[in-house]
């Protein structure tokens, strides 16, 4: 399976924050033919992991992190009439769900459509109206019976839509954020296949980032890795967006520079990028990446994290949408940073200084 084969897999997969089996299950065979040995926890995080391919006497510990769960929508009522009112489980905008198509994870997956009262469409004086998540229904067409013997409050509903090409390499679908980041992690793992290395690298596939971040943080407190590097998305550019929030699409990762992120690793990422001619950004994060790098970098004495961030357009909707030569060229500045990175480069990025 090559990576945008796999991305398609994965993000059409159903994996709402804090039920992650069904993509998780797909992360798990398809790094199978890449790595060592995988295996799942008690949360739900897969860990991919590839031995080192050098022998050293200090061998370097890095865990490479990517979550897996999608923002969700969680049944809070069911009326009397069978329709489903909502919670979140994540940051929709609720401009993007009326007319939604949804799954909801019931006693079995049950598809649904999102829609409105009838009176809040038609009324003149309401035709501008932002209609809150509150006034947003789901109707799956079941009788109420069947509806309550189906669907339980506390069921969790994903949006409904098949991963897609538009022109030149673009893909655009739901759920990129953050199975792209994933994908990137399947490409480095191909490309380290071709490589020698001395390090020890866990691929973390993680839950509950939309809502905890519990996930990335047990993962690194059981590898305990000398440094962890966080793979999410970030604002790839669409008119609204500033060229200071923003990062283009096509042009390569976004290193993120700021106060969760380590200084060394930041510019050794860079120095990676410079030796191998691969483009990268900058993304500025002074008060934290809002990615698994915060969560990360605080896990028992402290782990120097850098956080890279795939140019994403139109974030947290259904029609989320990436480049693939970034997701190919950011495999491949983590696999040559990884082989670059020895036991003696190691205990040179541990050794703290306070510039």
């Amino acid at each position: 399976m090559n990576t945008k084969e796999f991305l398609k897999a994965i993000a059409d997969a159903n994996g709402p924050s804090g039920q992650e089996i069904e993509a998780s299950a797909v992360v798990a065979s398809g790094f199978s033919s890449w790595v060592d040995s995988v295996e799942t926890d008690r949360m739900g995080n897969v860990y991919a992991v590839k031995e080192p391919t050098e022998s050293s006497e200090n061998p370097p510990i890095i865990l490479i992190d990517a979550h897996v769960d999608e923002i969700a929508l969680m049944v809070k009522d069911i009326t009397d009439e069978g329709y489903l009112y909502v919670h979140q489980a994540g940051g929709f905008d609720p401009r993007t769900l009326l007319a939604q198509e949804v799954v909801i994870h019931g006693r079995q997956q049950v598809i649904g459509i999102i829609a409105a009262k009838s009176n809040a469409i038609q009324a003149p004086d309401e035709t501008e109206k932002i209609l809150p998540l509150g006034e947003l229904m789901i109707d799956t067409g079941l009788p109420v019976e069947q509806v309550r013997i189906l669907i339980r409050v506390g069921d969790r509903a994903t949006i409904r839509r098949e991963t897609m090409d538009l022109m030149g390499d673009c893909v655009t679908g739901k759920a990129l954020d953050d199975r792209a980041g994933i994908a990137v992690m399947y490409a480095c793992a191909q490309e380290l296949k071709k490589l020698r290395h001395e390090a020890r690298v866990i691929f973390q596939s993680s839950v509950q980032e939309e809502t905890t971040g519990l996930g990335a943080r047990i993962g690194v407190h059981k590898w305990q890795p000398d440094f962890a590097i966080a793979v999410d998305v970030g604002f790839g550019m669409t008119p609204e967006v500033s060229v200071e929030d923003g990062l283009e699409m096509g042009k390569g990762p976004g290193i993120s520079l700021g106060s969760n992120t380590h200084r060394k690793l930041y510019q050794m990422m860079l120095d990676t990028a410079k030796t191998y001619q691969i483009p990268t950004q900058l993304e500025l994060t002074p008060t934290g990446s809002g990615t698994n790098g915060q969560p990360m970098q605080i896990v028992r004495q402290g782990v120097p994290v850098a956080v890279i961030s795939l140019p994403l357009r139109y974030m947290h909707t259904s029609v989320e949408t990436i480049r693939m030569k970034d997701v190919e060229v950011t495999g491949q500045l983590m696999a040559r940073f990884i082989a670059d990175m020895t036991g003696e480069k190691k205990e040179e990025l541990l050794c703290y200084e306070t510039n």
